[in-house]
């Protein structure tokens, strides 16, 4: 058999492109009825997904993207689930899709965040709630959420900057006041540390006695 030249390899590929790129409409010519299928797709896939069955909701969700590309709802929720199976290369990439569609979607900025920290790509997962805080900054959990990435990355000052921002935000919120806590003493600020775990032994406590 003969070998191709590296020449015929260039011109097969510049007449098969785009026949390639042909194949993928643009949003305007993604029809009701196409969108009301991948919606159906979608909604099974929510449903396999619901039962634990990730396997399959990817598979449908992956239906519902090859009909509609452009559903930002299928992205995500076919990111989630391979999250759920562990597949967090190819959730963040799902993610990303997301992103370029609806750029203000924060809960896709959360879940890749909060991807990026489990695989300690830190400055990622800071980049993501810088993300979130401009588009929500009255966010209390995002600055708390910030911190704690921050203190991961040794930037124990930011960190209790984020801190003080959460609980000026949320000052009921005993986790903020605990990992503020563990921040001051690591500051050395011993008095400023014991203050705030007594507050938020004092929140825990007020918490559990009202949902009793």
């Amino acid at each position: 058999m003969k070998k191709l030249s590296l020449l015929t390899l260039l011109i097969c590929l510049s007449f098969s492109l785009p026949a390639q790129l042909e194949t993928i409409p643009s949003k305007e010519e993604i029809t009701a009825y196409q969108k009301e299928t991948a919606a159906a797709h979608r909604n099974a896939g929510a449903q396999f997904f619901a039962d634990e069955l990730y396997e399959d909701a990817i598979k449908e969700f992956t239906k519902a993207l090859e009909i509609n590309p452009y559903d930002r709802l299928a992205w995500y929720n076919r990111a989630v689930s391979k999250a759920r199976m562990d597949n967090k290369e190819g959730a963040i990439r799902d993610l990303g899709e997301v992103l370029k569609l609806e750029p203000g979607f924060v809960a896709a900025f959360y879940y890749r965040a909060t991807l990026y920290y489990e695989d300690e790509e830190f400055k990622r997962s800071r980049a993501d709630f810088n993300s979130i805080i401009s588009l929500r900054p009255h966010d209390a959990l995002m600055y708390r959420k910030r911190g704690t990435v921050k203190y991961q990355m040794n930037d124990k000052n930011g960190a209790l900057r984020d801190y003080n921002e959460a609980i000026v935000l949320n000052p009921t919120d005993p986790i903020a006041f605990h990992d503020r806590g563990i921040t001051r003493q690591y500051l050395g600020d011993k008095k400023g540390a014991k203050s705030d775990f007594d507050m938020a032994k004092e929140l825990e406590l007020k918490e559990t006695l009202r949902t009793k």
